[in-house]
């Protein structure tokens, strides 16, 4: 008996084992990686949802049977209802007009179960939140739901309460409200790089390109306030780049601080691919004048498997 529980035990370590290094291969953006560690610890319905959300970026079909299996598996999961509600909204914007409509409302569906499971859960409430404010009135969408899950996250946090207004401020493009508490929220969180590194991305997208530089190089090196306070760093570090190339300008700039976020950041998902950072720096490259480097980058990159990148780089080549 005691060998039967302790060849159990086993079992259990290794499928534990084998799913928190798939989880680690898919948190650093090692998506092959994660497919085949993920395939192995299929009994884990963290396993299934995975794969979903991994699918979700590549075949909607593929990722729409991973989450019914997982929720086959475990009808009251709250990741995977909300997980489902985002595949689910991803399959709407897709699809016809004809199709669109049943998605939505199975996006709607996922996005309330998983906040009236795990109600206390903030990233489940943004995901509903969003929902109401992109899907049109006649899917579900609506700015006074929108605004009730607005509410109930500030009761949560009041810190995700400030970026969820926001959030809801520039969905309904209220820029007076927007920008007031942005300046508020900077002024109360001036020493940390989350509400400077918004502010940076509104000057950006106003063309406003000096004074957006100075306010990412501001955030790239100031503490975020979220857990993962070193990707806000090295978010503001690669945007320091983008705007550089936007405005054609500030080169020097532009290229030191592609060159440092490709030394020194970490692979995440949750940050700008590094390749996405090779394409800028060739592209500032060229704008230098060093185009056998940048045409060097170009051609590497048509190596990697991503249609958009593809599709630039091409551009970029035809150009040169």
């Amino acid at each position: 008996m005691k060998k039967i529980i302790l060849l159990l035990t086993l079992i259990s370590t290794n499928i534990y084992a084998d799913l928190q290094a798939a989880i680690t291969a898919y948190q650093q953006g090692h998506n092959d990686t994660a497919k085949v560690l993920f395939s192995e610890a299929l009994e884990q319905v963290e396993a299934k949802i995975y794969l979903a959300r991994i699918w979700q970026n590549q075949d909607l079909d593929a990722a729409e049977q991973w989450i019914e299996q997982a929720l086959e598996q475990d009808p009251d999961n709250p990741l995977a209802h909300f997980v489902k509600g985002s595949v689910m909204a991803n399959q709407a914007s897709d699809s016809s007009i004809f199709s669109a409509y049943g998605y939505a409302k199975a996006s709607l569906a996922g996005f309330k179960k998983a906040v009236a499971l795990a109600p206390e859960q903030v990233r489940f409430r943004q995901g509903l939140m969003q929902f109401y404010l992109q899907a049109p009135g006649i899917a579900g969408g609506s700015e006074e739901q929108a605004w009730q899950q607005v509410e109930e996250i500030e009761r949560l946090s009041p810190l995700d309460g400030i970026k969820a207004r926001l959030a809801f401020y520039k969905e309904t493009k209220n820029s007076e409200e927007y920008e007031l508490l942005l300046f508020k929220a900077r002024q109360t969180y001036r020493d940390k790089a989350d509400f400077h590194y918004l502010a940076a991305l509104d000057l950006q997208s106003k063309k406003r390109y000096s004074e957006a530089l100075e306010l990412f190089e501001r955030a790239s090196l100031l503490p975020g306030e979220d857990t993962g306070a070193e990707l806000d760093n090295y978010q503001s570090l690669y945007q320091v780049g983008r705007t550089a190339v936007l405005a054609q300008d500030f080169i020097e700039k532009g290229i030191q601080a592609l060159e440092r976020y490709l030394q020194q950041a970490p692979d995440s998902r949750q940050l700008p691919q590094k390749y996405w950072a090779r394409f800028r720096l060739a592209n500032l490259l060229e704008l230098k004048g060093e185009n056998n480097e940048a045409q060097q980058i170009y051609q590497n990159l048509l190596a990697i498997d991503d249609k958009l990148l593809h599709e630039r780089v091409k551009k970029a080549l035809q150009q040169s």
